[in-house]
Parts: structure tokens; C-alpha cells; sequence
């Protein structure tokens, strides 16, 4: 049985690429830092809304500073988030809503929805470079489907909630 090395200490929580990730594959650190990071950007665009900036600015200003931080990487972490984190990201995008910085009501389902389906709809092309990733065509005729697949690849089999929630297996059973 090998020895823990002395001068490597077990780490609570990593930051991968701007993505906070916890021992136990739980988003809680970084769902709170996008929440911190996005509320002092609130007060950004509050002092930019004192100062004269036009509503149609100011949705573009939303865009740039909070849209975007709350949706990078967000097929990354998106599908493993719980009914609580939803809650909370879905009441901070009403909150601005209802502030007035954005002209329209955002949803995480949405936004994990359009960020979905952008990346697997790219990844579809044969010169990605995810597409080497994606599972082998499946042989099975669907000609005796009532609607067209948008996809012809072999779904996975998917036993734990854990695997089915991550990006591929995710957009394989969705984008059917």
C-alpha cells in the first residue's frame, strides 16, 4: 500500500480553468463565487444606471459582465447543478430583471439549454475537435421513427445520475 507524500496536502476544492470543483462533485464553491463575483457587478451596473446609462446600454453592459460570467463553462457544471443552486441562480437573474439591467428574464434551464445545444451542434461537425469524442453511428435503421434524429450516434447505457448529468450523455439523450 503506498504512502501519502508529506508535502502533498489533500485539497476541499480546486480551480480548473475559472471552474471551482469540490472533493465531492458537488458545484456549492463555485455557484457561490459566480453569485459573489456577478452581485458586485450589480453594483457596477448601479452606479453606471446614476450616472445616465440608457436602458439599451445597459443590457448590453448585463451581457458583458454578468450574462457571460454565468454562463463560462457552463456545460461544464451546469447539468450537475441541484434544485437549490437553480433556485438561487434563477432568483439573482429575476432580481436584475426586476432592477431593470436586463431586458429579458433569463433561466439557468435556458441558458444551460442554448449553451447545450450550441456546443453539441458544433461538436457535430467532423472537423471539431470534440468530435472524436462522440460515441460510434449506430447501426439500428430509423427509418421507422416518426421524427428525424438530430443524431445518428449509439446512446449510451447510463447507470448513475452522476454520468447521465455530464455534457455528452446529457446532449446524446436531449438532442435525440
Amino acid at each position: 500500500m503506498p504512502h501519502p507524500l508529506d508535502c502533498i496536502f489533500q485539497q476541499r476544492v480546486a480551480k480548473l480553468l475559472g471552474v471551482f470543483h469540490s472533493a465531492n462533485l458537488n458545484f456549492d464553491d463555485h455557484v457561490n463565487f459566480v453569485l459573489t463575483v456577478c452581485s458586485q457587478r450589480i453594483y457596477l451596473l448601479k452606479l453606471l444606471r446614476s450616472q445616465g446609462l440608457p436602458p439599451k446600454e445597459m443590457h448590453t453592459v448585463f451581457n458583458a459582465l454578468i450574462l457571460s460570467r454565468i454562463t463560462y463553462a457552463l456545460p461544464v457544471w451546469g447539468g450537475h447543478l441541484t434544485k437549490q443552486q437553480r433556485q438561487r441562480i434563477n432568483a439573482f437573474l429575476k432580481r436584475a430583471r426586476k432592477y431593470g439591467f436586463t431586458e429579458k428574464l433569463n433561466s439557468i434551464e435556458e441558458l444551460l439549454e442554448k449553451a447545450d445545444a450550441g456546443r453539441f451542434g458544433r461538436m457535430l461537425n467532423p472537423a471539431h475537435c470534440l468530435h472524436s469524442i462522440l460515441p460510434n453511428k449506430s447501426n439500428k435503421s430509423h427509418r421507422l421513427l416518426l421524427r428525424k434524429r438530430v443524431h445518428a450516434f449509439s446512446l449510451p447505457q447510463c447507470t448513475y445520475n452522476l454520468y447521465k448529468n455530464t455534457f455528452l450523455p446529457c446532449c446524446l439523450f436531449k438532442f435525440v
